[in-house]
């Protein structure tokens, strides 16, 4: 069973230079692209200057992920909580690396902590069910340990099985930090407050974002002519799951060699056809005309959306025959 990191850290936005905020984007390019090695060598070099740097720290707990470091970025997350304990993500991750360790137990915890502070936030609420389905799992084999005959626990145990082999092919990371102002204290009072309506977004603000929607995939896509690894690259989320099941370290190698390997790439994108979930999240399919000196490709792509610290990444990408 996989589970969902955080890749950007949505909660606060506390750099307070531009030099951080290039230092946090840097990073986190170098760890799509699958270089965390480097990436985590800029962020001790910046966070020896700049120990309070909460997004740098949280970058370079998911560089310490990337790497396979769990130990080190356990205790990272687990001091960026100590510092910043209002904000889910670093809780989410914290979980992911203690259910991959089969601490399942604490990884619930983690979770349930994550989703106190902030109820909608949906990659903790999947990784708290499949850790719930995982704990189930363990329950059912200690009980048909004690009583192996037992055809209803046996049952029980397969369906659970099956359940966590549907889950979902790679983990999940957080993000950077949108801005976010302290909370006022409120007085109390004997009922609850009612919760104000939230307002649907406009048709204008729709239109807006699908235009930054069409912009994130021209400069993807001018990236990707330019054969400008990092920038294209670049355009991913931190939480972007390849198509397939494909691990990520894979994918972003056959993706940069698809970029680097050939003298002269021509990229031509037709037939756009673009759908806006809402003002946070989009899907776009267009016709993907990809030639080389080496290959060329006619597929229907679609990618999902996803706007992240006020950039629209790509969450997720698939290619059908057209």
């Amino acid at each position: 069973m996989k589970f969902k990191l955080a890749a950007v850290f949505l909660g606060i936005a506390l750099s307070s230079s531009a030099g951080a905020a290039t230092v946090v984007q840097d990073a986190r390019q170098l760890i799509a692209s699958g270089d965390a090695g480097i990436a985590l060598v800029q962020l001790d070099t910046w966070l020896a200057g700049n120990p309070k740097d909460a997004e740098a720290r949280f970058m370079r707990a998911m560089a310490l992920s990337r790497l396979d470091r769990k130990p080190e970025a356990i205790r990272a997350f687990t001091d960026l909580i100590k510092d910043q304990p209002r904000y889910p993500e670093p809780y989410n991750n914290l979980g992911v690396l203690l259910a991959g360790m089969g601490d399942y137990a604490k990884a619930r915890t983690a979770f349930e902590t994550a989703l106190s502070k902030n109820p909608q936030y949906s990659s903790a609420q999947q990784n708290l069910a499949d850790v719930n389905l995982a704990l189930a799992g363990e329950a059912y084999q200690k009980l048909l340990a004690m009583d192996p005959g037992n055809t209803v626990a046996q049952a029980k145990l397969e369906l659970l099985r099956s359940l966590q082999g549907s889950a979902p092919a790679s983990p999940v990371a957080a993000a950077t930090p949108a801005a976010a102002t302290e909370p006022a204290a409120a007085e109390a009072s004997a009922s609850p407050a009612a919760t104000p309506p939230v307002a649907a977004p406009s048709q204008a603000d729709l239109q807006a974002a699908g235009k930054d929607v069409a912009a994130s995939v021209r400069d993807w896509a001018d990236a990707w002519i330019k054969q400008d690894v990092k920038r294209h690259l670049g355009h991913y989320a931190g939480d972007f799951t390849p198509p397939g099941g494909m691990p990520l370290t894979k994918w972003i190698e056959q993706r940069r060699s698809s970029m680097v390997k050939p003298k002269k790439i021509n990229l031509k994108i037709e037939e756009v056809k673009l759908a806006m979930l809402n003002e946070q999240q989009a899907r776009i399919s267009f016709r993907q005309s990809y030639q080389s000196d080496l290959s060329k490709e006619v597929v229907i792509k679609t990618l999902d959306m996803r706007k992240i610290a006020g950039s629209w990444m790509i969450a997720a990408e698939r290619n059908t025959n057209p």
